[in-house]
């Protein structure tokens, strides 16, 4: 973070900052600050996993119901049709289930980008109180008038990236060292693609964290109070 920030502002950043945080007495309130997000973040997360919870069972019963409902036919036209019903529902209910899945997602990203925020403010304004700090990241985020729809939507599209990447990425290491395994039985090659693949992976996944990372710190600059 200490990193971005510089490089957003134009200061000079060297090797003696990655020690910032041990440096002017900041350490004991980087260490009072991580406390605080750390039971926050525990309190909210178990809000959100019990609201999951209870969101899930209330759109699925209705679903186990109506396949309930369906399995007291007795007759083969009734079962061919009960099948069918069974197989429609179900396919119904992984699709609403995935949409919830997504929706239920949207706290989550938003605490996450509210996190990424209360450490912007410590770097920029360390000696300040430790409770102004999570005000002003909530006023950054909440009430400066920027596209916060904007910045969510960008790094769930990134992660999104990153994921399908990653699966695309398996699938072609899993085609390749089938094919090697079965035509030339030789584990230097096998070995020199999982590296290869493993390092394009790591690549991949720094250039988005710098994108996403400098995304939240050209927000934060732009909207911190002045």
């Amino acid at each position: 973070i200490k990193y971005f920030t510089s490089a957003y502002t134009g200061e000079r950043y060297g090797f003696g900052d990655l020690f910032f945080v041990f440096k002017e007495r900041r350490y004991g309130k980087a260490i009072k600050l991580t406390i605080l997000v750390i039971i926050g973040y525990t309190i909210i997360s178990l809000g959100l996993s019990l609201l999951m919870q209870l969101a899930f069972t209330a759109v699925n019963l209705p679903f186990s119901a109506l396949m309930g409902g369906l399995s007291y036919e007795n007759s083969i036209e009734a079962s061919a049709a009960m099948i069918t019903g069974q197989i429609g529902i179900f396919i119904l209910m992984l699709v609403v289930n995935l949409l919830l899945l997504l929706v239920m997602y949207i706290p989550y990203v938003l605490l996450m980008i509210y996190m990424f925020l209360v450490y912007l403010v410590f770097v920029d304004q360390p000696h300040i109180p430790t409770f102004d700090k999570f005000s002003i990241a909530f006023k950054v985020m909440f009430q400066a008038g920027q596209s916060l729809v904007r910045l969510f939507f960008s790094n769930v599209l990134l992660l999104a990236g990153v994921t399908i990447l990653y699966f695309v990425l398996m699938l072609v290491v899993g085609l390749l060292i089938g094919f090697l395994a079965a035509a030339m039985d030789s584990p230097f090659l096998i070995v020199l693609i999982l590296a290869v693949m493993g390092v394009l992976s790591l690549i991949f996944y720094i250039y988005v964290m710098y994108l996403m990372v400098g995304s939240i710190v050209a927000f934060y600059y732009k909207g911190r109070p002045q």
